[in-house]
This record gives structure tokens, C-alpha cells and sequence, in this order.
């Protein structure tokens, strides 16, 4: 077998594998094709990103102030730099009027919080589909191997053209799942820019109290 055929096949293997029995121990709850390095935590803590005042006990409240209405997805659009968030963030912030400020500040983090809530949760299903289709072509990678290593018991001069056929749909797979899977890094990674956006919105508006 050719050297980067051989290495492919590793990484066809080891994409074939949940992420947390590559990296040792997996975390309670974390799901057995959580494929990527990061803690699995599917769900924001509004501990960890907001120590303001209370926000709203209604769900949405957010959306029946307009400008914070649209406000909120701009704040989380990633194609804006974060440093740009948050200066859009703390520009608000300090428009508000002084006797308005804790409400709407908060009524403001409360949407992007919920907002967050729901992009982060489209990201981890994601990024498990991700998975799925990454075992599914590893176990097809894994099929077609096992079927040249039949071919290769049939010595019958018929037999060669269509061991080649299967040979280069195998390598084609192998292609295929290596350029996926130099994509993990960066798929795993959104959840946790979204996370530290959130974090420093959160900063800028409390910075404004």
C-alpha cells in the first residue's frame, strides 16, 4: 500500500472512533460520537456569561423592545468581528437614559442569551451530523477494503478491472473523509466563539451599569 494511502487509512479508522476514546476519559454526559476535543455542554450556563441585574421572567421579553430587537442579531452575526460587537454593544449601552438603563440592558442580554441558546444548540446538532456522516463513510471505507482484500484472492485476469474500479472509488472515500477531517478543528471551534462573543457582550453591557 502506497504511504499516503496508508496514513488516509488511519485517520479513516480513527474518524470510525468516538472523539472522547481517542482523547482518554469522556465527560458524563457527553454523547459516545462526540467527535471533537472540546467539552460536550450543549447548553449555555447564564452563570458563567452574565452577573447584571436579573433578567426578564417572561421568555422574549426582549423582542417587544424594537431596537433591542434588532439589535441582538447583529451583536451575534459572526461576518462582525466580535471587537465590533461589543463596541456596537457598549455605543447602546450608553445611549440608554440612566433611568431606563438596568432594564433595557438587561431586557438586551436576555435576548442575546436566548438567541445564543438556540444558535449554540443548532451548532452541537450540527457538528454531530458532522459525525454521522464521517462514521458512515469510515465504515464504507472500512467495506470497500474488505472487498479488495477478496478481489485479491481471485487471481482470474477478469477480475483486475473491476478491482481497480473499487480501488479508486476506495481512494476517492479516503479523499473525501481526510478533507472532512481537517475540518473538524474549525466546526468544533464555533460553539466556543459564540460562547466567548456572549462572554464579552455580557462584560461591555455590565460595564455600562
Amino acid at each position: 500500500m502506497k504511504p499516503h494511502h496508508a496514513a488516509l487509512l488511519a485517520v479513516a479508522l480513527g474518524a470510525a472512533l468516538p472523539a472522547a476514546a481517542q482523547q482518554g476519559t469522556p465527560q458524563k454526559g457527553t454523547p459516545t460520537d462526540w467527535p471533537c476535543v472540546q467539552v460536550y455542554v450543549p447548553e449555555l450556563s447564564l452563570g458563567q456569561v452574565w452577573a447584571g441585574p436579573a433578567l426578564p421572567d417572561e421568555a422574549g421579553a426582549w423582542r417587544d423592545d424594537p431596537e433591542v430587537a434588532r439589535l441582538v442579531p447583529k451583536l451575534l452575526d459572526d461576518a462582525v468581528p466580535a471587537e465590533d460587537a461589543t463596541a456596537r454593544a457598549e455605543d447602546f449601552a450608553k445611549g440608554v437614559p440612566e433611568a431606563e438603563r438596568e432594564r433595557r440592558l438587561a431586557l438586551l442580554f436576555q435576548g442575546l442569551f436566548e438567541r445564543a441558546g438556540v444558535e449554540r444548540g443548532n451548532m452541537f446538532a450540527g457538528i454531530r451530523r458532522f459525525a454521522d456522516k464521517q462514521k458512515a463513510l469510515a465504515d464504507r471505507i472500512a467495506e470497500a477494503n474488505a472487498k479488495l482484500r477478496g478481489m485479491r484472492l481471485d487471481v482470474a485476469a477478469g477480475s483486475q478491472p473491476e478491482m481497480e474500479a473499487a480501488r479508486a472509488e476506495r481512494d476517492w472515500d479516503l479523499r473525501v473523509l481526510d478533507d472532512r477531517q481537517r475540518l473538524l478543528p474549525q466546526v468544533c471551534e464555533q460553539p466556543v466563539l459564540l460562547e466567548q462573543r456572549l462572554f464579552a457582550l455580557g462584560r461591555a453591557l455590565q460595564g455600562n451599569l
